[in-house]
């Protein structure tokens, strides 16, 4: 975002090649290396496993602000496919778990075996990639024209123009008082970006407070609140499971039926987080005291994964929208979503941190029924 916001240094395509590629190079070689160690100080540490995951981290944290630009110029409905893409990779994790039987005495799938997993799901994204640039349907599909969506918008969106007339023209007093309007031209990275910024604040700082929540706030606080119930690692593996299924399910849904207000959704979503994070600072939180009672946070997990993943995709969706699908402006716009995910989930990992590890806020009767 600070040195190739306006992809002065490489194109996001470009960008997008690399990614992938280094992606599963990455997982390749942790699935060799895995294992292999180094001692530094007299002491034995991880050092493959340390490296290439911090690689694997950036090919991650990379992504949102690369590939969504990309298919912001497409039309809707490729967003759509792509967040449900996004969540459907969590689903293979997930499946991957379950056939590993965590805690079971025989592993099923070997270490190296899991990262090889990996490589081939970013070697099927790699293919997907390059029907996109290279298929002469989805060429023609990103040159046509579509049918917005009805309904009001929030901001009356005229891109703005700018007219540069010839010097003779300027020189010229017999010119009439109306001049011809001159042919349209994109404003520059910068008048973009401040639109999107000034105008757009609103579906963008939902994108921020959703992340904060949900890559944050609930992964941490939830296996405190698992641990309340009986059978906790039970509870802990549905709520995993399942809720990997309502993420993909949930932008899907996405494809046919869109609510635009995005505001109302995160309100929504905050509020049922925040219930199960102030469920997860009491002895003994709803349901906990019945045999059957660890099914209520699974569902509330599941349900706040699904409002997640739909009103984060809707976030993207509104500002396409808004701009009336103005390629260059749904490009800023995009990639400003995808960096302000990025800080969103940095900011909440700040915030929950702190109250985790250094107070008993969330600890207290911790394990008790």
């Amino acid at each position: 975002m600070v040195f190739n916001n306006d992809q002065q240094l490489f194109s996001i395509r470009t960008a997008i090649w690399g990614l992938l590629s280094m992606g599963i190079v990455v997982c390749v070689l942790l699935s060799i290396f895995w294992d292999q160690t180094s001692v530094f100080f007299g002491h034995e540490h991880s050092t493959a496993l340390l490296v290439l995951v911090f690689f694997g981290g950036m090919v991650s944290s990379t992504t949102s602000v690369v590939y969504y630009p990309f298919v912001a110029t497409f039309p809707p409905l490729f967003t759509s496919a792509l967040s449900t893409g996004e969540g459907l990779s969590g689903v293979i994790a997930g499946v991957l778990g379950i056939i590993q039987d965590p805690g079971a005495t025989h592993m099923h799938i070997t270490v190296g075996g899991y990262f090889f997993y990996g490589a081939v799901v970013f070697l099927v994204a790699l293919l997907a990639f390059v029907f996109l640039v290279k298929s002469p349907w989805a060429t023609q599909i990103q040159a046509s024209m579509y049918r917005e969506d009805g309904g009001d918008f929030d901001y009356k969106f005229t891109p703005p123009l700018k007219r540069a007339p010839s010097p003779a023209m300027k020189m010229n007093e017999t010119l009439p008082l109306v001049l011809p309007q001159s042919k349209h031209q994109f404003s520059t990275a910068v008048e973009r970006r401040n639109y999107v910024v000034s105008k757009l604040w609103k579906p963008l700082l939902c994108q921020v407070v959703l992340c904060a929540m949900s890559f944050g706030v609930i992964p941490s606080i939830l296996p405190f609140l698992g641990s309340k119930y009986s059978n906790s690692a039970e509870v802990l593996k549905w709520s995993s499971v399942l809720s990997m299924a309502c993420d993909p399910l949930a932008r899907f849904l996405t494809s046919f039926y869109r609510w635009y207000n995005v505001t109302v959704l995160t309100s929504l979503t905050v509020l049922l987080g925040a219930l199960m994070a102030v469920s997860a600072t009491t002895a003994h939180p709803i349901f906990s005291s019945y045999a059957l009672g660890g099914i209520a946070p699974v569902v509330g997990n599941c349900v706040f994964v699904f409002l997640f993943a739909y009103s984060q995709t809707m976030a993207y969706l509104t500002l396409k929208r808004e701009v009336r699908y103005n390629e260059a402006y749904a490009k800023t716009a995009y990639q400003w979503s995808g960096f302000l995910a990025q800080m969103g989930a940095l900011l909440g990992t700040v915030i929950i941190f702190p109250l985790v590890t250094y107070t008993t806020l969330f600890q207290r009767s911790y394990g008790e029924l």
